[in-house]
C-alpha cells in the first residue's frame, strides 16, 4: 500500500514539540478505521507524558474527523462524522497520534457525531465523559438501565462531586442526573453555581468556604440523608503533600461524608493515602483486569461505550458541552499545548540559560565514563589505548568560577520567573482553559493538502475552577521549586551535569535510547549494523561459547542446539537473517562480553553490541508481533541487568510492550494455540514463565503494578528436560526430569513457584485489608511461603557459602536467588506490621533481613577477583543490588522498633551493629556513578541505626551500673537511673518513604 505525507505535531526526545511532517501507510486492519481528522483535542498528556519517560511520538489522543477507509470488522462506513479517542500506547506508531491529518483508531473507541453538533465540539466530548463514565459506573457502581448497565439503585440516593465546574465535573453531573440519583451534591465558585443547577446539581457549595465540609455535612441533616457515595474530580493534594492549611480534595469529600457505611470513592488521580478511593480513567482496554494498577471488571470498557451510546443517541441531547475556543494553525496547536501544560513560559526563559550551560571539570575522559571505567588521565589514557580506541578519549573543559556561579544564577531566575508566572495565573480570577490529568479540553486542526485556508486549533473554555487542578496548581510548582533548590545550592546534585533527577535515566548510549526512536537514522540498514558492531566469526565464537558455558545466566528461553544451527545458517548467509535473531544474537554477545570478565578488560567493548541489538529491534518494529519478537525484546531486557545497579524507567516502559506482544500472540494461555507443536509450545513455556517472573521482580522495584494477572493465564510451568532431550522435530516431549536434577530449566522453574506466591503478597500488600482479617491472611501466606522453602529440593537446600567450595557457581547462584526471593517476600510481607509492634511481624523481618543482608554480603565478598563467585559479577547488579539495599532497610526498621518496646522480642543488638558496619563498609566500596543517590540515602539510614544502637548499648550499661541506696533500715533497695546518652526519635516517616507497600513500590529508585 502506498505512504502519505501529512504534517504533524511531535514530541522529540529532548522534549521539544515540533512541526513535522510524518509519512505512513496508515494502514488498517480487524475494527480499526482511518479518519481524516478535523480537530485533534489537546490535552494536558500532550506534553507532560514527557516527564513519564514517553517521546519521540505524534501527540494528541482525542479527535472528530470523517471515515476515510475501514478494516473488515469495523462498523463505520466510508464518510461517516465521528469523533473520539486514540489512547497512548508504548511505543506510538506515527499513524496513531491525533495531531495529524490522518490518525488510525480503533472502532469500538469512536462515536458518531450526534446531529446537532459540530465537529469542533465534538473533538472535546470523550476524554472527560468517559473519566465521568468510568467513575460513576465502573468505580462507584451506579446503574442506567436504559442503557443495560445495571448498578445501585438510584432511589433516594445521592452524590457528592467535588469540583463540578471542571469538564469531568460538568459531565458528571449531566451523567449522575440521567442515572436517576435524586441528590446531586457539587463544589464549585459561586459564580457557576446557576449553570452547574442546570445540568441538574440540586445543591451547590462554595469550595473556597472555610465551612464547605459543615455546610455539605449540615446539609445532609437538613435533609435526612445521608451521602456515600462522592466523586473527587480536582485530585488536589494527591501528587505532593498537602499543606497545612488546607487538606487534600479527596481528604475533603471524605470528610463531608462524614462516618457513612458503604463508601463508594472515586478520583481522576490514584489516592494511595487512602485506597477507599478508585481512580478513574478515560480508557480502560476491555479485557485487561490490571489497567490502572487496579482489578478491574473486564466488562468496564463496555458498560462505558453503553452509556455514551445510550446519551448520544435522545432525540433532545443529554451531555451539555463546553465552550469551544479556536486558534489556528500548527504553530498556535504547539503554543496551546505548551500553555495548557504550563510549560510555555519555561522554555522562553529557559532559552538563553540552556545556551551557557557547560559541564563541570571532569575527572575521567569521555569514553571512560561512558563505560564505567577509571581513567588514568593520559592523553590518551591507558583504558583507551588497550581497547584500540585512542580517537574516543578526549577531556571536556570546565568553567572557571566565575562562570559557573553565573550559570547558576540564571539557571535560577528562569525557575524564579516561570514560579513567578505561576502565582500570577493563580491570581487570575477569570475563565480560561480547563486543564485535567484525565481528560483534554483542546483541538487541534492541521492544514489537507485540499485546504485553502489554514485548519485551526480549538481550546474548549469550560467554566471551571482553576484553583483546583491543573497548570496553576500547586502541584504544579513541585517539581520547580525542587530544580530551583538544586540550582541555588550546588551541593545537592553535584554529582549529575544539570540538575538532580529523582528517577534513574535511560542509558543514552547503550541502546535504550534507540529503543524509544532517538540516534537512529531511517536509513540505517541491517547491513550496516552488522558492519559497525558484529566482531570476527573467531571472536564472535568465542563469546557466544563463553555465553553457554556460563550457565548461570543463561536463559532457558534460547534452545542451545536450535541456536546451534540458526548461528549456523547465519554465517552461511547473513543478508536472510532475521533482524529480530540478529539482535538475540547482539546480546548474547554483550552479555558474554561483560559475565567473563575475570578482573581485566574484555578485549572488545561490551556495549556497542547492546546498541546493535536496540538497533535490530527498532528496525524490525520490534513492538509489532512476529517471529522471534518476544524472545529478542526478552533477552534485551535480560541483557541489561548484567551491568545495571540502577532500574530505569524506559526498562518498565519495554517490559508493557513486552506484556502486549505476549497477549497478542497467546503466550499466556495455552488454550487459545492448540496447534503449536510440542517443542514450540514448551519452549514458549520458558518464555513466558521468564518473563513473568522478570515483570513481577521489575514492577516491585521500579513501584509500578505488573503489567500481568497470574489468574487470567493457563500457561503450565516448563517441563524440567536437557535441551538435548527435545527439538523441532519431537513428536511429543519426553517425561519431565525430577527438581532434584540439575537442568538449565530448574532454576527458572523453581523461581516460578516461588514468584507466584511472590505476586499473592504483593497483591495482598497493596490492598491493605481490614484488621479483622489481618492476622489470618498474613499467617497464611507466611506458611505457604515456608512450606514452600522447606519442600525445595536438597539441592537447593539453603547452606553457608563456605561449604559450597566444590559446587558449581550456577547451582551457588540458584541457591541464592531462591533464599533472596524468600527473605524479600517475608519481608513485604511483614514489614507494614513492623511498626504496628506486631510481634510475629518483628521476629519475622528480622530473621529474613537479617539473613538476606549476610548471605549478600558474602556473595559481594566473593565476588571480588579470586573469590569462589568471581566469574559472577553481574549478580549483584540491578535487581540483586536492590534486594540489598531492601534488606538494609528492613533491618534498620526492625532495629528501631524492638529499641522503642519495653516488652516482647529484641533484636541481638551487637550482631546487627556489625553486621551495619560490614554494610556500611560495602555501600561505601561502591563508586559507582550508578545508583549513587539510593547508597547515599541508605548509609544515611545505616549511619543513624549504628549510632542509635551504640547510644542504646551505652544507656543500658549506665543502668546496669545505677547507684544502689540503702535504707534507713539497713536493707537494700536499687534505684533504676535513666541513662545520660543521647537520646533519638525514631523517624517513621523516613523509614515508610523508603519502605511503602502500599504504594506497590517497597524499594522504588524513583524515591531512594
Amino acid at each position: 500500500m502506498s505512504t502519505q505525507t501529512s504534517k504533524s505535531i511531535f514530541l522529540s526526545a529532548q522534549g521539544k514539540l515540533l512541526v513535522q511532517p510524518v509519512t505512513d501507510s496508515y494502514t488498517v486492519e480487524g475494527s480499526q478505521c482511518l479518519v481524516r481528522v478535523d480537530y485533534s483535542a489537546i490535552n494536558l498528556c500532550d506534553y507532560n507524558f514527557f516527564y513519564m519517560g514517553l517521546n519521540s511520538f505524534i501527540t494528541g489522543f482525542e479527535m472528530s474527523g470523517t471515515v476515510k477507509r475501514t478494516g473488515p470488522d469495523s462498523r463505520f462506513q466510508v464518510g461517516d462524522a465521528v469523533f473520539g479517542i486514540s489512547p497512548v500506547v508504548i511505543p506510538m506508531p506515527s499513524s496513531h497520534g491525533t495531531h495529524q491529518e490522518l490518525v488510525v483508531a480503533r472502532s469500538e473507541l469512536l462515536y458518531k457525531i450526534p446531529a446537532g453538533v459540530s465537529s469542533k465540539d465534538a473533538s472535546v466530548i470523550c476524554m472527560p465523559a468517559h473519566t465521568a463514565a468510568d467513575a460513576l459506573f465502573n468505580v462507584i457502581g451506579l446503574g442506567l438501565p436504559a442503557a443495560d448497565v445495571a448498578g445501585i439503585d438510584p432511589v433516594g440516593k445521592g452524590i457528592l462531586i467535588w469540583g463540578g465546574a471542571s469538564s469531568v465535573g460538568m459531565m458528571a453531573i449531566q451523567l449522575a442526573k440521567a442515572a436517576g440519583l435524586q441528590y446531586i451534591f457539587t463544589t464549585a465558585s459561586a459564580k457557576n453555581h446557576d449553570i452547574l443547577r442546570e445540568l441538574g446539581a440540586t445543591h451547590c457549595f462554595d469550595y473556597r468556604s472555610r465551612s464547605v465540609v459543615e455546610d455539605i455535612q449540615q446539609a445532609q441533616k437538613s435533609l435526612g440523608i445521608i451521602l456515600n457515595l462522592a466523586f473527587d474530580t480536582v485530585g488536589k493534594g494527591v501528587m505532593g503533600p498537602a499543606d497545612a492549611s488546607n487538606l487534600s480534595t479527596p481528604e475533603l469529600t471524605k470528610t463531608a461524608l462524614g462516618d457513612s457505611e458503604g463508601l463508594r470513592l472515586a478520583c481522576t488521580l490514584p489516592v494511595h493515602q487512602d485506597p477507599a478511593f478508585g481512580m478513574c480513567t478515560s480508557y480502560r482496554p476491555s479485557g485487561n483486569v490490571n489497567a490502572m494498577g487496579a482489578p478491574q471488571d473486564p466488562n468496564s470498557a463496555i458498560r462505558i461505550r453503553n452509556v455514551m451510546e445510550h446519551l448520544l443517541a435522545l432525540k433532545d441531547g443529554c451531555l451539555r458541552l463546553p465552550v469551544v475556543t479556536v486558534v489556528t494553525g500548527p504553530e498556535a496547536g504547539i503554543e496551546g499545548i505548551q500553555r495548557v501544560a504550563g510549560e510555555f513560559v519555561l522554555h522562553q526563559t529557559m532559552r538563553s540559560a540552556s545556551r551557557l550551560r557547560k559541564h563541570r571539570e571532569r575527572l575521567a575522559c569521555s569514553a571512560c565514563r561512558q563505560r564505567k571505567l577509571k581513567c588514568d588521565r593520559e592523553s590518551p589514557c591507558g583504558s583507551c589505548v588497550r581497547r584500540r580506541d585512542v580517537t574516543s578519549c578526549s577531556y571536556e573543559v570546565s568553567f572557571d568560577d566565575l562562570n559557573r556561579d553565573r550559570l547558576r544564577h540564571t539557571q535560577a531566575q528562569a525557575r524564579l520567573e516561570h514560579l513567578e508566572h505561576l502565582v500570577g495565573l493563580l491570581a487570575e480570577q477569570r475563565s480560561s482553559t480547563t486543564i485535567g490529568v484525565q481528560y483534554g479540553t483542546s483541538a487541534v486542526q492541521l492544514p489537507h493538502d485540499s485546504d485553502t485556508g489554514e485548519r485551526t486549533i480549538a481550546s474548549s473554555s469550560s467554566r471551571s475552577d482553576q484553583a483546583e487542578s491543573g497548570a496553576t496548581h500547586w502541584s504544579a510548582m513541585l517539581d520547580d521549586i525542587q530544580a530551583l533548590r538544586s540550582t541555588l545550592d550546588p551541593s545537592e546534585g553535584n554529582d549529575i551535569d544539570e540538575g538532580d533527577t529523582s528517577a534513574p535515566q535511560a542509558d543514552v548510549g547503550m541502546g535504550m535510547d534507540v529503543m524509544f526512536g532517538a540516534g537512529l537514522s531511517q536509513t540505517v540498514s541491517i547491513e550496516q549494523v552488522l558492519s559497525n558492531y558484529l566482531p570476527s566469526r573467531r571472536s564472535t565464537d568465542r563469546l557466544v561459547s563463553t555465553y553457554f558455558r556460563v550457565r548461570s545466566y543463561i536463559t532457558p528461553y534460547i534452545h542451545s542446539v536450535q541456536f546451534q544451527r540458526q548461528y549456523e545458517a547465519f554465517w552461511s548467509d547473513p543478508s536472510a537473517a532475521s533482524p529480530l535473531w540478529i539482535s538475540i544474537l547482539f546480546s548474547i554477545l554483550f552479555i558474554a562480553a561483560n559475565i567473563s570478565r575475570t578482573g581485566k578488560e574484555n578485549e572488545i567493548p561490551g556495549h556497542g553490541f547492546t546498541v546493535a541489538a536496540a538497533q535490530c529491534l527498532s528496525l524490525s518494529q520490534y513492538f509489532r508481533p512476529k517471529a522471534f519478537c518476544f524472545e529478542a525484546l526478552l533477552l534485551y531486557l535480560h541483557s541489561r541487568f548484567v551491568t545495571c545497579l540502577e532500574i530505569s524507567p524506559d526498562m518498565g516502559a519495554l517490559i508493557s510492550v513486552l506484556a502486549h506482544i505476549a497477549m497478542i500472540s497467546g503466550y499466556h494461555r495455552e488454550s487459545s494455540v492448540p496447534s503449536l507443536s510440542p517443542f514450540t509450545a514448551e519452549m514458549r513455556r520458558r518464555a513466558w514463565s521468564s518473563f513473568m517472573q522478570l515483570d513481577l521482580l521489575v514492577s516491585f522495584h521500579l513501584g509500578a503494578p505488573s503489567r500481568i494477572t497470574l489468574a487470567v493465564s493457563d500457561t503450565r510451568t516448563p517441563s524440567n528436560l536437557l535441551d538435548s532431550d527435545f527439538d523441532e522435530h519431537s513428536a511429543r516431549l519426553p517425561s519431565s526430569r525430577p527438581d532434584s536434577e540439575l537442568t538449565g530449566v530448574t532454576f527458572c522453574i523453581l523461581k516460578h513457584k516461588f514468584m507466584t506466591v511472590f505476586d499473592k503478597i504483593l497483591q495482598y500488600a497493596l490492598v491493605n485489608p481490614s484488621h479483622e482479617v489481618l492476622n489470618a491472611r498474613i499467617d497464611s501466606l507466611d506458611t505457604e511461603l515456608k512450606d514452600l522453602y522447606e519442600n525445595l529440593p536438597e539441592l537447593y537446600q539453603p547452606r553457608p557459602i563456605e561449604s559450597c567450595i566444590i559446587d558449581h557457581p550456577q547451582l551457588i547462584v540458584a541457591r541464592l536467588c531462591i533464599s533472596s526471593i524468600y527473605y524479600k517476600s517475608l519481608c513485604v510481607l511483614h514489614r507494614p506490621h513492623v511498626t504496628k509492634y506486631r510481634d510475629k511481624s518483628i521476629r519475622k523481618c528480622y530473621s529474613a533481613s537479617s539473613a538476606l543482608v549476610t548471605d549478600l554480603v558474602q556473595v559481594y565478598e566473593e565476588c571480588k577477583p579470586g573469590g569462589q563467585l568471581d566469574t559472577e559479577e553481574w549478580l549483584m547488579k540491578s535487581i540483586t543490588w536492590h534486594d540489598f539495599l531492601l534488606g538494609v532497610t528492613t533491618l534498620c526498621l526492625v532495629a528501631h522498633a524492638t529499641i522503642q518496646i519495653a516488652e516482647g522480642f529484641h533484636i541481638n543488638q551487637l550482631s546487627v551493629n556489625l553486621l551495619l558496619e560490614r554494610v556500611r563498609t560495602m555501600i561505601q566500596t561502591e563508586n559507582s556513578e550508578d545508583g549513587a543517590r539510593a547508597r547515599s540515602r541508605v548509609l544515611s539510614i545505616v549511619e543513624a541505626t549504628i549510632s542509635r544502637l551504640r547510644a542504646q548499648q551505652s544507656s543500658e550499661s549506665m543502668q546496669i551500673t545505677a547507684d544502689i541506696q540503702v535504707s534507713p533500715n539497713g536493707t537494700e533497695g536499687r534505684s533504676w537511673k535513666q541513662g545520660e546518652a543521647q537520646q533519638y526519635e525514631t523517624n517513621w516517616d523516613y523509614l515508610d518513604e523508603l519502605l511503602d507497600a502500599s504504594h506497590h513500590g517497597i524499594f522504588t529508585p524513583a524515591e531512594v
